[in-house]
């Protein structure tokens, strides 16, 4: 082995020119193997090749066209070169190799991939990094000597993903898990620069390639491994969560198919100790943002999302120090949706997805519960029609199931709600969300109530479609209207204001609102109609007496509006769209 040593290290450039170009692993392969015994004379051969035969210059005709095919034999040769070092890399003793493998082969290597410009030599040059990462690993570094440029290295290989085609996406994303391996672990900024880098360019790219994902999975597998977190899974969910709404379906399909992996990945290694979190804080916020994708009008989505939701509630399952497999039941009811959810049938996907919300409303613990909503009320206004919708029937199944228990969110809810009503435009989301209004005020009527009626006047689209919503319930409106007449009866009217012919008489916020309000639900028929011919001398006479009333009064342009801070007294803004408001013209038409 010496003597063959001997003869192929004398002539290194004639071996490497003379084997096949399209399959030099052979030769890195057969000087790989020598490094396991003579690594410093092949280290020196190599070194010298690199100096001396890559810095030729070509011959050049007449002093300016270049020799292309001199061009073409060093690329030839740097491809080999790299190869060798990569092989060397992997079969070279550690001990000997590595105090001279960063400051020598892997900075020749960076160098080499910074200025590639070849796929192929980019190739070997990646491989060879890999290989060198691999070098590096605890499993192979019994002289624990770390690689002090990691963080170089790791933006030299993240930088690859710009200028090249997604053919080495997958070499790409393998170096970088190679390196990640590393320790110590990643720094959460340098998590955020990894995942966001990677999620950017696989899913810009993202086609019919599986191996693409697989790699990507490989990887946020191995950073989760590093820290199994809360705080690692938000920033994995944040950074996905852009492309889980994308209008592009084979991204959102993608990226649920990322965080299918990394939930499981989660679940998998999920290790409680006595300091651990006694309950998955993030369960509300993750099932509200997967919803929508439950419905996605593209239909491989929809089976990964579900499967995303199940992999939540057993985390959260977990937390609360349920066994693995406590609640098989609802696990076979989400397989058995899983399998359902997949229908163009509107009808079949509504029922299917009604049965969804009933599993997460009996999964989901109370104090998730506003969380939940808050994250659904985002989904509302999701671009894809069907994904807002769904995300509007089970708010509305959440809010007839727990809105009794959520007393003292209902200002909070109800002005989301009306919020998100200001940008919806998908006629069946907005149905729905009107009847999340209804539904909240079958638990909370006199809250709903309250609310709606502070709003300022007159009221906008989104109120005045909630009142209607709630002239449509026979209940409901039999008791809105007992204590709207209460309200007008027992309310003077208007202020006075000032002194003499000064004197400015202004009507009173809460009557005038509340004759609004009546006025938009008379309006609709049906159940308002009866009502009407029911209590006519007691409306009548109110609004007859309101008319005459408000003969001279001005409109409150000061309306009442709640800090956002969350404190308890209300503050007097100017109004603006009240100066066009007429009291006596309102009670006259209603």
């Amino acid at each position: 082995m010496s003597a063959l040593l001997a003869r192929t290290a004398l002539a290194p450039s004639r071996v490497l020119r003379a084997c096949n170009p399209l399959c030099p692993q052979g030769v890195a392969r057969a000087l790989g193997l020598c490094a396991r015994e003579h690594l410093h004379p092949l280290l020196a051969r190599l070194e010298r090749l690199a100096a001396e035969e890559l810095a030729r210059k070509s011959s050049r005709l007449l002093g300016f066209m270049k020799d292309s095919r001199h061009e073409l034999e060093l690329e030839r040769l740097k491809t080999s070169l790299l190869l060798c070092y990569g092989e060397v890399a992997l079969e070279a003793p550690g001990t000997q190799l590595l105090p001279r493998l960063e400051h020598g082969p892997a900075a020749w290597v960076l160098v080499q991939l910074r200025g590639a410009k070849g796929t192929r030599t980019k190739e070997a040059a990646l491989e060879t990094v890999g290989n060198i990462a691999e070098a590096f690993h605890p499993n192979r570094n019994s002289l624990h000597i770390p690689l002090q440029g990691r963080s170089e290295v790791l933006a030299t290989v993240l930088d690859q993903f710009q200028a090249q085609c997604a053919d080495l996406h997958t070499t790409v994303l393998g170096v970088v898990t190679a390196l990640v391996r590393l320790p110590p672990p990643l720094t959460p900024e340098e998590r955020v620069v990894v995942l966001k880098t990677c999620f950017t360019q696989v899913y810009q790219g993202v086609g019919e390639r599986e191996d693409v994902l697989s790699s990507l999975g490989s990887l946020v597998r191995q950073i989760l491994l590093d820290s199994v977190s809360p705080a690692t899974l938000d920033e994995m969910f944040t950074l996905l969560e852009p492309w889980l709404v994308s209008g592009d379906a084979r991204q959102r399909e993608a990226a649920v198919t990322t965080l299918s992996m990394v939930l499981r990945c989660y679940l998998d290694n999920l290790q409680l100790g006595y300091e651990s979190p006694s309950k998955f804080t993030q369960t509300g916020l993750l099932l509200g943002r997967l919803v929508p994708r439950c419905t996605d009008p593209c239909l491989p989505v929809r089976p990964r999302a579900v499967e995303c939701v199940c992999l939540v509630l057993q985390l959260a399952s977990r937390y609360e120090g349920h066994l693995a497999d406590h609640d098989n039941d609802t696990t076979g009811a989400l397989e058995n949706i899983r399998q359902q959810i997949v229908t163009e049938d509107p009808s079949a996907l509504f029922k299917v997805t009604g049965e969804l919300a009933r599993i997460i409303c009996g999964k989901l613990p109370h104090f998730q519960l506003m969380h939940f909503s808050e994250s659904l009320q985002e989904g509302l206004l999701d671009p894809e029609t069907t994904s807002s919708s769904g995300a509007s029937v089970v708010l509305n199944i959440l809010l007839k199931a727990k809105g009794g228990e959520l007393y003292h969110q209902v200002h909070d809810i109800l002005a989301g709600l009306l919020q998100q009503l200001a940008h919806i435009h998908c006629p069946q989301t907005r149905t729905g969300t009107i009847r999340a209004v209804l539904a909240l005020a079958g638990h909370h009527p006199k809250a709903v109530v309250s609310a709606l009626l502070h709003r300022p006047l007159p009221f906008n689209l989104a109120v005045t479609e909630c009142w209607e919503g709630l002239a449509q319930d026979p209940e409901l409106c039999t008791d809105i209207i007992d204590q709207f007449l209460r309200l007008v009866a027992t309310t003077p009217p208007y202020e006075e204001e000032g002194k003499g012919n000064s004197e400015t008489k202004i009507a009173s916020l809460q009557p005038l609102a509340a004759i609004s309000a009546m006025r938009e639900m008379f309006r609709v028929g049906g159940t308002m109609r009866e009502l009407a011919i029911g209590r006519f001398a007691d409306l009548f006479s109110c609004f007859l007496v309101s008319v005459g009333g408000y003969v001279g009064v001005s409109p409150p342009i000061y309306t009442p509006q709640q800090p956002s801070t969350g404190g308890s007294k209300f503050s007097f803004i100017p109004n603006r769209g009240a100066y066009k408001l007429n009291p006596a013209r309102v009670a006259r038409e209603a």
